[in-house]
């Protein structure tokens, strides 16, 4: 016991002991928080560090999409799809490629447009014209009808009513003699035009004018027989022309002002033609000969291939016949227009045949049966050195230039009775009789369909594709008697970037980034603008800030008095040619009207006011007749501020019923008519002024205050503008000016300007004069913000005003 007291006593010791175990403690457990916090820095800076070599391989990747969506805007529809470039940033390389691309009609914009109708179905194909001055398609139907279009566009250029059936595709060649002119030939059944109603070839003169093309002569069939196929021009003789009537070879000249025979030769075995002629020039070795000509001649038991040669003395004579594999034959397509040159033919039992033609005559290469029949001739895509054929199964069969197949597409079961089409970029387009026309590609060594457009009908009229304003251009004539046009105007594409070190193939864990976009060019959906309201029809179709293209005619005597349409018909027939010669493609149309055709009131109520208190207003300010006229009002204010100020409209609808059905007619359909007030009103750049406009007839005073149109008021002008035009246009102005500051307690400034706009060259001084008699600043009409200069603005004003709606 005194030993233990002794030691409880000695605190020094006691003390040295708790210390060294604390230290002790406090080391273990500085050391255990020391791991912790350095296993937590470290795990921390490897996710930085991974999370930041994530972020720059996405951002590499994302560049080479960036890149890849900026060239396939920058690259025309109607060819392949550009190449991918790759990328390079973060000191690392990302390669972008295609899982898909293709061709489409944008999401925003419609399928297809019917563009005509017929009381009878197209049954013949068309013709996509691309001679001189001429880049139409041309077409016509069983009810005699013709129609031109240019190449893109849904207006018609001309259009006759033969009578009868167009029973072959048209022929055009350029006229002799006659710099500018063309001549059609169109084969022609059963029609008036036809000596004793039987069957003719018509020929036609189109001068590119949009009046219809006139008569130059009538050829008549020597057999009675309709002419089947296409008729050939000479490549060696102007003016020159073959065509088969029945199971002879005829020859014609065109050259001069009426059409003279110049050779008739029968067939051998007296089988009709049902397809050619073609024709070939002779090139060496030939004396009096100019031209090879070959046709196909069938029946339910045989087929040939016979060739003529023409000399202009000797006429047409018998070069040689050949057998051919297969009887019923439908029709052929040439791989060139020059010798050598692959000759394709098809046969309704399926069969196809090639053939090589050369100065020496035919040389038979191969032969391949398909599944299904085959209706109609087989089509060469001279970009991808294939044929392809289209099978009443439904499948689409192709072919290289040795006639071995090459991936197909099965089909969905509907019948292809007419021939397929390509694009610049090998995308193959076919109508069948489901009622769609389809789009077929070649992907990864196997044919598929990446879209179709539809439902049209069933095809009756083979597809014609080319490029055009829009893009790709489709035009499809079905039995169900309609005409449509399929314009595509953008690419579906599916991109995949990665990164590499040995493009195009991914390295490593790298992520992928892929993209599914719709890429169209660069301009925004265009819009469509149609100015009635004058003499004058103006149209304007583009997007403010991107192109525009314009065009103005002069509306027929009667067809518009005083800005008010009278004659719908008479409009639209100015209007149709009008369209076709800017190359509009919308349909879709907005319409300026004249202010004649209505009357408007800004009214200031009260901002407790009900839709009924703003209806018995107008009625007492706008006094009419609700038979006749029709009323309608939008709100200008917040009503919880003031007041309320409603703008009030009513109008003739007689008047505007006119307006809408010369649209019509035209082949538009109206969205808006509005009144050229408003359209003004926001195409000019001052929230407050007078725009006097001396581009119209008669001279329009429209006076706009807080970016609304308050007067509206029109006045002749006498004579062209002289030394004394102030004098004669400042009464006018002033009776507006007047009128207005009385009818707003003088709230319109006189700093206000008025903006002059005409079509001519008006002098300053003028301007100084003007501005002296009426006590405001005048000045030309400045052009308004994103106008191309291509466009006059002061012609186009209410156009431009148009383009502007926000809806």
């Amino acid at each position: 016991m005194t030993a233990i007291l002794a030691l409880l006593k000695d605190r020094r010791r006691s003390q040295r002991g708790s210390v060294l175990s604390g230290v002790l403690i406090m080391t273990a457990f500085i050391a255990i928080i020391s791991g912790a916090l350095m296993t937590e820095l470290s795990t921390n800076f490897l996710v930085s560090h991974t999370m930041l070599n994530r972020v720059a391989n996405q951002a590499t990747d994302n560049s080479a999409i960036e890149l890849a969506l900026s060239r396939l805007q920058a690259t025309q529809l109607n060819a392949p799809c550009p190449s991918l470039p790759t990328a390079t940033l973060n000191n690392l390389t990302a390669s972008a490629t295609y899982l898909s691309c293709w061709p489409t009609v944008d999401v925003r914009s419609p399928q297809f447009k019917q563009i005509e109708s017929s009381s009878e179905p197209f049954n013949v194909d068309g013709v996509h014209v691309q001679l001189g001055q001429l880049n139409d398609y041309i077409v016509g139907d069983a009810a005699g009808n013709v129609f031109d279009f240019p190449f893109g566009s849904a207006t018609e250029r001309w259009s006759l009513d033969l009578d009868g059936a167009v029973t072959a595709p048209p022929l055009v060649l350029a006229r002799p003699g006659h710099s500018g002119q063309y001549l059609d030939v169109i084969p022609l059944s059963s029609s008036p035009s036809c000596p004793m109603e039987g069957s003719c070839l018509n020929v036609t003169i189109d001068d590119t004018s949009f009046a219809p093309p006139s008569q130059l002569c009538v050829i008549t069939t020597s057999s009675g027989a309709a002419p089947a196929t296409q008729p050939a021009a000479s490549p060696s003789l102007r003016g020159l022309v073959y065509f088969a009537d029945g199971a002879n070879l005829e020859a014609y000249d065109l050259a001069g002002t009426a059409c003279a025979s110049k050779s008739s030769a029968p067939i051998s075995g007296s089988r009709p033609v049902v397809a050619g002629p073609i024709a070939f020039p002779c090139t060496s070795g030939c004396g009096q000969v100019v031209d090879y000509i070959y046709a196909v001649v069938s029946t339910a038991s045989s087929s040939r291939l016979v060739e003529y040669t023409y000399d202009p003395k000797d006429g047409l004579e018998s070069a040689g016949s050949w057998p051919l594999p297969w009887a019923n034959a439908s029709g052929i397509a040439l791989q060139s227009a020059t010798l050598p040159a692959g000759l394709a033919i098809t046969f309704g039992g399926g069969g196809v045949a090639l053939y090589r033609i050369g100065s020496n005559g035919p040389t038979f290469l191969n032969s391949q049966q398909v599944g299904g029949g085959i209706a109609d001739a087989p089509y060469w895509c001279g970009s991808c050195s294939l044929f392809g054929v289209g099978a009443q199964d439904g499948a689409l069969h192709l072919f290289n230039s040795s006639l071995n197949p090459v991936p197909s597409y099965a089909g969905t079961g509907s019948a292809i009775d007419t021939t397929p089409a390509t694009d610049g970029a090998g995308n193959w387009y076919f109508g069948a009789d489901d009622g769609y026309v389809h789009e077929v590609q070649n992907q990864g060594g196997q044919m598929v369909e990446v879209n179709r457009y539809g439902d049209l009908g069933a095809a009756g009229s083979s597809v014609e594709v080319g490029a055009c304003t829009t893009g790709i251009c489709i035009y499809l004539g079905t039995l169900g008697n309609r005409l449509y046009l399929v314009p595509l105007n953008a690419r579906d594409a599916v991109i995949s970037a990665c990164i590499t070190t040995s493009p195009p193939t991914c390295s490593g864990a790298n992520p992928h980034l892929w993209a599914n976009v719709e890429v169209g060019d660069r301009k925004i959906a265009t819009r469509l603008a149609v100015d009635l309201s004058g003499a004058s029809i103006r149209v304007v179709e583009g997007t403010m800030g991107g192109e525009m293209r314009c065009a103005s005619s002069v509306v027929p005597d009667g067809a518009s008095v005083g800005g008010k349409v009278a004659d719908p018909a008479g409009v639209a027939r100015a209007l149709k040619p009008l369209l076709a010669r800017a190359e509009i493609t919308q349909t879709r149309a907005l319409v300026a009207a004249s202010d004649s055709v209505a009357t408007f009131r800004i009214l200031h109520l009260a901002p407790t006011s009900t839709p009924r208190d703003v209806d018995a207003a107008i009625a007492r300010e706008l006094s009419f007749d609700p038979q006749k006229m029709a009323t309608r009002w939008t709100q200008l204010a917040d009503p919880q501020v003031q007041e309320r100020i409603v703008y009030a409209a009513a109008w003739d609808q007689g008047l505007v019923k006119n307006i809408t059905e010369a649209v019509k007619l035209a082949g538009l359909e109206p969205m808006v008519v509005e009144l050229k007030s408003a359209s003004v009103a926001r195409a000019v750049p001052a929230p407050a002024c007078v725009v006097l406009d001396l581009s119209s007839d008669p001279a329009e005073i429209f006076l706009i205050d807080d970016h609304v149109p308050q007067i509206w008021h029109s006045f002749r002008v006498n004579g062209p503008m002289g030394d004394d035009a102030a004098a004669a246009l400042a009464p006018a102005l002033r009776t507006a000016l007047r009128f207005y500051r009385r009818q707003s307690n003088g709230d319109f400034g006189r700093a206000a300007p008025v903006f002059v706009s005409s079509e001519q060259a008006l002098p300053s001084q003028l301007l100084t004069e003007l501005a002296g008699l009426i006590g405001q600043p005048v000045m030309l009409l400045p052009v308004p913000p994103r106008v191309p200069p291509n466009v006059r603005h002061s012609t186009y004003l209410a156009c431009l005003g148009l383009l502007m709606r926000r809806s």
